[in-house]
């Protein structure tokens, strides 16, 4: 907006040519009730159009969505099945897509539902009745199933999208918290697999504490609900900085993708050396800003070595390596999950083997409305 509010001047809101998939020819943007922004595509959704709602992925946690007011609510009706009910919800997308696998190996997200019966009259009395669907589309904005009808019962039907930020609950109505899954466990909710690794089992990430280069305490749950790729690295490792180059490259692609990079200085290296408390945040500054070769703008984090006596001798403990090292070697990398489950671990690096494994877990988050 230019000099005296008139519109001189604009910026692209939203270029669909940029994404693949995605309709164009967008028109008719407006607000809606519920507080979303709506647009029309008039290529979308047949030859007459499709009604999309314009989302992005930056919340947290549980949310309604089909309120009333809403120009989605939750649709029920009979079919010509008298025994069988038509459920009808918004396809609320990314936030019910889920780190899929395939017992062995990370696949694309996929999207998963569930859906819940209660009686009228006694609210919060509500079951599990059909679990990890993706329902089927009706449209670009609406999804749809089928469940069995209740004889004798009137009944409320809830709908949940289980993310990777599901932590046993359907969110607040009228009525109180809705419970939902009595699991807090991100891990144990998400599922358990293999990895395409040597390990004979999954491993479920595991938190740990560390400082950053400010010196500032961080823990590794933080970054539920994002992909994490984590690269243990040393100072004194040419390899180690050679690879976190390259790892550079690939995070400008990936940032906004809901992807996290944290290189985890550490230090083995004992003899002739006292490297108790070591590293240090000033150590991940000089690892960040290192000349000639390009800054790392992902996160530093170190993991010292604790040990007893001075100079260090006895026993020694990290806090976050011996979590994650199965090969003794660096480089070393892992790649967790949105649940922060281990799905990939290499000591080796390529940056075509890391965009592969990324690609598994955030595929969809670079399609339109997939």
């Amino acid at each position: 907006i230019g000099a005296n509010n008139l519109l001189s001047y604009a910026q692209t809101f939203m270029d669909s040519t940029m994404l693949d998939d995605c309709p164009f020819g967008w028109t008719g943007l407006m607000t809606g009730r519920d507080g979303h922004l709506y647009a029309l595509a008039t290529n979308g959704g047949g030859a007459s159009g499709g009604l999309y709602r314009i989302v992005h992925d930056g919340g947290w946690g549980p949310r309604e969505v089909s309120a009333p007011g809403s120009y989605m609510p939750l649709r029920v009706e009979t079919t010509s099945n008298p025994t069988e009910l038509k459920i009808s919800w918004e396809d609320i997308r990314e936030d019910a897509m889920q780190p899929q696998n395939d017992g062995s190996s990370a696949t694309g997200l996929g999207r998963e539902y569930t859906l819940w019966r209660g009686v009228i009259g006694a609210w919060l009395s509500h079951a599990v009745v059909d679990d990890g669907i993706a329902g089927t589309e009706v449209n670009g904005a609406v999804r749809s199933a089928s469940i069995p009808v209740e004889e004798g019962q009137d009944s409320y039907f809830l709908v949940s999208g289980r993310s990777d930020n599901h932590e046993g609950t359907l969110g607040s109505g009228a009525a109180g918290e809705r419970p939902g899954f009595a699991v807090l466990d991100i891990c144990e909710t998400l599922g358990e697999f293999s990895p395409e690794s040597s390990w004979a089992t999954f491993s479920c990430g595991r938190d740990f504490e560390l400082v950053d280069t400010h010196g500032k305490t961080r823990h590794l749950h933080e970054f539920r609900g994002k992909a994490v790729l984590l690269d243990f690295s040393a100072e004194w490792c040419p390899p180690c900085q050679e690879e976190a180059n390259a790892l550079e490259n690939i995070w400008l692609d990936y940032k906004d993708r809901g992807v996290e990079f944290i290189s985890v200085i550490m230090d083995e290296e004992v003899l002739g050396q006292d490297w108790d408390g070591r590293p240090t945040p000033a150590e991940c500054r000089l690892w960040e800003d290192q000349t000639p070769f390009p800054s790392h703008t992902f996160h530093c984090w170190a993991d010292p070595v604790h040990c007893t006596g001075s100079p260090c001798s006895g026993d020694r403990w990290q806090a976050a390596y011996p979590l994650y090292n199965r090969y003794g070697a660096l480089p070393y990398n892992v790649i967790l999950n949105q649940g922060l489950g281990v799905t990939f671990s290499m000591t080796d690096w390529s940056e075509t083997s890391f965009r592969d494994e990324l690609d598994k877990l955030v595929g969809s988050t670079n399609r339109c409305l997939h």
